[in-house]
């Protein structure tokens, strides 16, 4: 009789030991890892928490948002935001939905962000690495892919064969011109500063060039400096969950030394 309580009780400690282990591994966040989107577009950053029920208290939920160590938005029973026409999807909380909204996107929203979770007793983290391209240098690729899109090897031939009427042709086959034709056609040509001066009229401006498109070197060292603080945040965690895990096992093994002794006590 007392060995058997004794072993109930051992179970009862054994529970207690891995209810909070247990409430850690049952919160989990989807959302893309990364994003690309153009300057003056509205953007909803996605995070979605994933839990066993099919919905959340809102009272027990915190939701933290950051961007490089700076808050953007929190709620902890009311939101706060930081920059203006920021928010967040408070009427998607109870079904998980803990987005957050960015109004006309410019350069320097561009970024990691963090996604900080705590519900309950559990926690849990999402980076979503935001990009932003200008709207310039979209339009200068799409028109880059149509031209080489238009001049494919083996396409150019037959556009010039298509465009060239029959008629046209067997004229041109049947009316060679003149010696004095040709050498007066070889000097229409104007000399080279005429041809200098069109070129420089249709060639854009440098200076517009640069002001156009962002210092794209600058931007991209900052992205590579976010990754590699989001890897050593994501190894820190790495360890601390290590230190968690073995933590709790010493605590196991503390506890069952205890339960045996108990029970040799209760048999003796």
């Amino acid at each position: 009789m007392e060995a058997a309580l004794g072993l109930g009780r051992m179970k009862v400690f054994l529970c207690l030991l891995f209810a909070p282990f247990t409430a850690l591994s049952d919160l989990s966040i989807v959302g893309p890892p990364s994003l690309t989107v153009q300057t003056g577009e509205d953007v909803w950053l996605t995070c979605l928490i994933r839990v066993d029920d099919h919905s959340l208290d809102v009272s027990q939920l915190i939701v933290h948002w950051s961007k490089n160590g700076f808050d953007k938005a929190i709620f902890n029973g009311t939101p706060r935001y930081g920059p203006p026409g920021i928010k967040l999807s408070i009427e998607g909380f109870p079904k998980g939905n803990a987005s957050l909204f960015l109004p006309s996107v410019r350069i320097t929203d561009q970024g990691l962000y963090v996604c900080d979770i705590q519900y309950a007793k559990s926690k849990a983290q999402h980076y979503i690495n935001l990009k932003i391209q200008a709207a310039s240098e979209s339009r200068l690729r799409e028109e880059r892919d149509e031209v080489e899109e238009r001049h494919k090897p083996g396409e150019k031939r037959e556009n010039m064969e298509e465009q060239t009427r029959p008629g046209e042709k067997e004229n041109m086959e049947e009316q060679p011109r003149s010696r004095k034709e040709r050498e007066n056609t070889v000097k229409q040509p104007g000399s080279r500063k005429e041809n200098e001066t069109v070129e420089e009229q249709h060639k854009p401006s440098e200076e517009e060039t640069v002001e156009e498109l962002p210092n794209l070197g600058e931007e991209k060292g900052k992205v590579e400096e976010q990754e590699q603080h989001q890897k050593e945040r994501e190894s820190w965690d790495r360890v601390k969950w290590y230190l968690q895990v073995g933590m709790v096992l010493g605590i196991l093994l503390i506890g069952l030394l205890v339960a045996v002794v108990i029970a040799f006590v209760f048999e003796g």
